[in-house]
């Protein structure tokens, strides 16, 4: 990797047909004798290119990672059937007589808590809000952010990473939070972008509601951030589908 970054040969490395060609001519200059050329390299990025790559932000894995076990030691299994998934609209959970209630199940199916199927009719409602619904801004990234970090910098990553373990086994939620830290600077950036061109009259963002079926891997960054925070930051209503 030092032999890359400062600009030698790495012979592991296969050169592209122009380079090859051009080695080729070389070898065959020298065996007839003919002016010998300079001999050339390669390089995976100059050493300005290399000058613009900061680094990281980074998070305490270690401290992540005790709060994550006794999140996991002081959980009561019972929470997840006294408190089960329901829908919620509007920050309100949403009962109705013909509700369902199913069992959930952890990553080897093992019964691990309970879920509220909704009733056609509080469907009908969640689809009527989806679309009615008009942001009051199409700007919100300062308080979501603010939200984001909470989830990702305070103790509430803590609790992701130990539901997650518990829930279908995740094996690798701290990792997600650290890459998800770094993820966020990209992410963040262009949506600020996406904002000014739409401010600039460049281009319109779209406000219909957008619709989230989360997956099991990659749940925090992928379904936390990319696909519902940075939406709701520019006034796109989300829709949040369960797994």
């Amino acid at each position: 990797q030092a032999a890359i970054l400062a600009g030698g040969p790495h012979p592991s490395i296969s050169p592209p047909p122009l380079l090859f060609r051009a080695f080729a001519a070389q070898r065959s200059a020298r065996a007839q004798g003919s002016l010998l050329v300079r001999g050339m390299a390669y390089n995976f990025a100059t050493a300005g290119y290399h000058s613009f790559i900061k680094a990281t932000p980074g998070i305490d894995t270690d401290a992540l990672r005790a709060s994550v076990l006794k999140r996991i030691d002081a959980f009561d299994p019972k929470s997840w059937h006294d408190a089960p998934m329901v829908t919620i609209m509007n920050g309100e959970e949403l009962r109705a007589a013909s509700d369902r209630t199913v069992d959930t199940v952890d990553a080897f199916g093992q019964q691990n808590g309970k879920q509220v199927l909704a009733s056609p009719e509080t469907v009908d409602k969640v689809i009527a809000h989806a679309r009615n619904f008009k942001a009051s801004s199409t700007d919100w990234r300062s308080p979501v952010r603010k939200i984001e970090d909470a989830f990702f910098k305070g103790d509430l990553a803590a609790d992701l990473v130990a539901w997650q373990a518990l829930d279908f086994h995740k094996q690798d939620g701290i990792t997600e939070i650290e890459e998800g830290v770094q993820a966020l600077l990209v992410e963040r950036q262009l949506n600020d972008a996406l904002y000014e061109d739409e401010c600039q009259g460049r281009l319109a963002v779209g406000r219909a509601a957008a619709f989230v079926g989360c997956v099991s891997n990659f749940t925090n960054f992928l379904d936390l951030c990319r696909k519902i925070l940075r939406n709701m930051e520019l006034g796109v209503p989300v829709v949040v589908l369960s797994r």
